[in-house]
C-alpha cells in the first residue's frame, strides 16, 4: 500500500540521517571482509575507492588475525563481539573499538555492521601514563632517599647540641 511505502520510506530517510551523520565510522563487509558499503573515511582516503576492498588490509598484522577470527565468530555463531584494533592509515595509525554486529537474511548472517569508534587519543594517553609511571616512582625514590639523608643529618646535628 502507499502508506506502508511511505512509512519505510521515511523510515529509510531517518536512518540514513543517522547512519551518515554519526561520528563512528560505520560499514558492512561480507564473509571475506570485503567492504560493501562504508558512512565515511579517514582523512587521505576515497570512500569510493576503499569501499570493494578488504577490511583487514587497513589493519596491522597483529590485529588483522584477531578480526579476521572476529569477523568468522560472528557469521558462525550470529552472535555480536567487540574488539580493539590498531587501524593502519595514511597520515598514521589509528586506534579503534570495533562493534561488530550480524546482519541476517532470514535465518542466514549475509553480511556484518562494524561500528568503529576512534579511540586514539585515550590509548596514546593511556600508553604516556604507562610511561612516565617508572619515571615518577624512580623520582619519588630519589626524593625519599634525599630527605632521610637530610633527616639523618638533622639527627646528628640535633644529638651534638
Amino acid at each position: 500500500t502507499s502508506e506502508s511505502l511511505r512509512q519505510l520510506t521515511a523510515s529509510e530517510a531517518r536512518f540514513r540521517v543517522l547512519f551518515e551523520t554519526s561520528m563512528d565510522v560505520i560499514f558492512m563487509v561480507d564473509e571475506h571482509g570485503i567492504i560493501q558499503y562504508i558512512n565515511h573515511v579517514h582523512e587521505g582516503l576515497e570512500k569510493s575507492k576503499v569501499i570493494g576492498t578488504s577490511f583487514y588490509d587497513y589493519q596491522t598484522a597483529d590485529t588483522r588475525l584477531v578480526l579476521e577470527a572476529g569477523v568468522r565468530s560472528v557469521f558462525k555463531s550470529g552472535k555480536s563481539r567487540v574488539i580493539d584494533h590498531e587501524a593502519v592509515l595514511k597520515g598514521g595509525n589509528r586506534f579503534y573499538t570495533s562493534s561488530i554486529a550480524p546482519i541476517f537474511e532470514g535465518d542466514r548472517v549475509s553480511n556484518v555492521a562494524v561500528i568503529a569508534r576512534d579511540n586514539t587519543e585515550k590509548v596514546l594517553a593511556k600508553r604516556s601514563v604507562e610511561e612516565m609511571n617508572p619515571r615518577l616512582e624512580q623520582k619519588v625514590e630519589e626524593g625519599q632517599e634525599e630527605f632521610e639523608n637530610i633527616n639523618t643529618e638533622v639527627e646528628r646535628f640535633v644529638y651534638t647540641v
